[in-house]
């Protein structure tokens, strides 16, 4: 996936000249996942301004009742596993 970051984070940039943002690729990672429910299933594909597929943003990701949640252009999915990890690259 494609994040913003802000000056607080420690692999903040200043923006390439043709971008608004400091953006990074990076991987959510959810280890050892037992069960994924993917209970809302609204991914739909568009292209950005670059050309490349894009499946929308990340609106919530939360933990609640065992299961972390996540909320956003891509629909509802609740997903059991350890606490996920981020990996910038």
């Amino acid at each position: 996936m494609e994040l913003v970051l802000t000056q607080t984070h420690p692999m903040y940039s200043k923006s390439k000249p043709n971008d608004m943002y400091c953006y990074k690729m990076a991987e959510l990672i959810f280890p050892n996942a037992k069960e994924i429910n993917w209970i809302d299933k609204t991914l739909i594909p568009s292209k950005d301004a670059s050309g490349e597929i894009d499946y929308g943003n990340i609106h919530q990701l939360y933990f609640e009742n065992g299961s972390y949640c996540i909320w956003g252009d891509l629909g509802h999915l609740e997903i059991k596993s350890l606490e996920p990890q981020s990996k910038v690259n």
